[in-house]
């Protein structure tokens, strides 16, 4: 059996992951336990919701790489408070569905 999280906290995960400074697309596929194509699927809605946004290399091409925008370090942090206060008044909530 495998452990089961909701679309919103891959995308949590990945905003952290992100925020804590391993911004690639490998370090993202590590960090989310996702393939590449649903790791790219997830941060391209990220990205186009405004919570994340794409990174450019030297050359000013869009590169594998992403940054939390404004929007995003709000709603990680509003998300961060609700699972603080889930964690105290109702761990059994945060508990991940088998399948």
């Amino acid at each position: 059996m495998s452990a089961r999280r909701s679309k919103y906290q891959t995308s949590m995960q990945i905003l952290r992951t992100i925020k804590e400074g391993r911004s690639s697309l490998v370090d993202i596929i590590e960090s989310s336990y996702l393939n590449q194509k649903k790791a790219k699927e997830v941060i391209d809605q990220l990205v186009s919701q405004g919570f994340l946004e794409q990174d450019y290399n030297e050359r000013g091409q869009l590169a594998d790489s992403y940054g939390v925008t404004k929007k995003g370090d709000k709603t990680l942090s509003e998300f961060e408070k609700v699972e603080a206060l889930l964690k105290e008044h109702a761990p059994e909530m945060l508990q991940t569905q088998q399948s």
